[in-house]
């Protein structure tokens, strides 16, 4: 999870950071932290908010909701992408 500034993750996650399995989890969450340099706090919110809850408004389950986000849509186009 990418807040404003820090990168979150689980110990689990954290261990496979640190022995090299997981370093498209870092490109993505470094995606979000750009999104929130770029977007500031409020308006990246409201649009993560927005578009998760415009998505369970149309029906979609939560993972699909999650998944229609158009920020975390460019965070994994940007992961592949590298």
């Amino acid at each position: 999870m990418a807040l404003p500034r820090t990168v979150y993750a689980s110990d689990g996650a954290f261990r496979r950071i640190i022995d090299g399995e997981a370093a498209s989890l870092l490109v993505h969450e470094s995606v979000h932290i750009d999104q929130w340099r770029d977007y500031g706090v409020a308006r990246f919110v409201i649009r993560y908010l927005g578009d998760y809850l415009y998505g369970r408004a149309v029906g979609l389950p939560h993972h699909p909701a999650y998944r229609a986000i158009r920020f975390e849509r460019e965070a994994v186009e940007r992961t592949e992408s590298r």
